[in-house]
């Protein structure tokens, strides 16, 4: 009987990709070699290409190569997005954002509620000697000039966030008192003729603040009524109340 020999070849070297093989000498490369990784981009993914149908490296979801979040300048105010159904991040009360193109700032905007200053809150006197005049009850003690000048200036400060206030100025009534005004960051906000003679007396101005910040707050004595006889300032509290 014909014996019959089969020749069996050995490959030592690596074989070509056109040939079957991976080209390479280890695993990883082939993989590597196979995939075309190094014609990729850092971090893409191997997909299908949707015009071609051939496998491609490109960005996750076909989209950029960091995930963004656009401030849309047309978002209705408040709202970052195309509209204030959508956007992404929403804005409420004391909290407000600016879009610096790249990124947002988000802002907390304090100073609500009520902000009162007594006597003894005062930061510095500007003009005369200012002292405490302590009644019976609480409401009753004043902080007041005992210099009586017209000009007689004293300076308070405090962080008012942007918005809307009711000034009160608890001031009594009296035949000896000036005009008292009152400022923040050198914009008039109240004048107040203290002459009269009615001891509970309230006053009350609307306010409106157009920036958050620590506030300068003056109060002055500037000018008096024809009837008064001089230029005292007593008073009990000043409070600013945000309604807005």
């Amino acid at each position: 009987m014909a014996e019959t020999w089969k020749t069996v070849a050995y490959l030592e070297d690596v074989t070509s990709i056109n040939h079957g093989g991976s080209g390479q000498t280890t695993a990883q490369l082939a993989i590597n070699a196979l995939s075309a990784v190094s014609g990729g981009t850092n971090e893409h993914v191997l997909t299908k290409d949707t015009g071609t149908g051939n496998a491609i490296w490109k960005a996750a979801g076909g989209g950029a190569d960091a995930f963004t979040v656009k401030v849309d300048a047309a978002a209705a105010a408040g709202y970052i997005g195309a509209a204030d159904s959508d956007g992404v991040l929403r804005t409420g009360s004391g909290l407000t954002y600016a879009d610096g193109g790249d990124f947002v700032t988000l802002t907390a905007e304090g100073g609500g509620g009520v902000c009162k200053f007594w006597g003894q809150d005062v930061d510095s006197v500007t003009q005369g000697t200012w002292l405490f005049l302590v009644g019976n009850y609480p409401y009753y003690s004043h902080f007041y000039n005992s210099t009586h000048a017209d000009g007689d200036e004293v300076h308070f400060s405090a962080f008012l966030g942007a918005g809307t206030y009711t000034l009160k100025f608890l001031c009594p009534l009296r035949t000896d008192q000036g005009i008292i005004k009152i400022y923040v960051d050198a914009v008039l906000v109240g004048t107040f003729d203290a002459y009269g003679s009615d001891y509970d007396n309230v006053f009350t101005d609307a306010v409106e603040v157009g920036s958050s910040g620590v506030k300068d707050i003056k109060m002055v004595v500037d000018g008096k009524n024809a009837s008064s006889s001089n230029h005292y300032c007593f008073f009990t509290f000043l409070s600013f109340y945000r309604t807005a």
